[in-house]
């Protein structure tokens, strides 16, 4: 077939043979005053600034940790799903400080 001056032609492809994991696009949401360092199983998923909204393709699992950071590592918001748990939220995590400040330590 030629299309404007091109040679083209269509080869018929089976996407049915290729290997990918399911995934979905997932929303994290920082509701909190403090930009956020957010991990997935304790990797690196996301840096969010305070009240700021990111979308990402994760990839399916069957159980997963979703952690956010303040910049000096103290955990302020630690959650685990599964898959399944995670589409009854509406894909979506949504950060607020839910884990209680460090104390300080007592000195002598």
């Amino acid at each position: 077939r030629n299309v404007t001056g091109v040679q083209t032609c269509a080869l018929p492809i089976s996407f049915s043979n290729l290997a990918c994991d399911p995934s979905h696009p997932v929303t994290y949401d920082n509701r909190t005053n403090k930009p956020v360092t957010v991990f997935l199983n304790d990797a690196f998923s996301a840096s969010l600034e305070p009240m700021q909204k990111k979308t990402f393709d994760i990839i399916a699992f069957s159980e997963a940790t979703f952690e956010a950071r303040e910049s000096d590592g103290h955990v302020i918001y630690s959650e685990t799903f599964t898959w399944e748990e995670l589409k009854e939220a509406g894909w979506r995590i949504v950060i607020t400080e839910n884990m209680p400040s460090p104390t300080p330590t007592e000195t002598r």
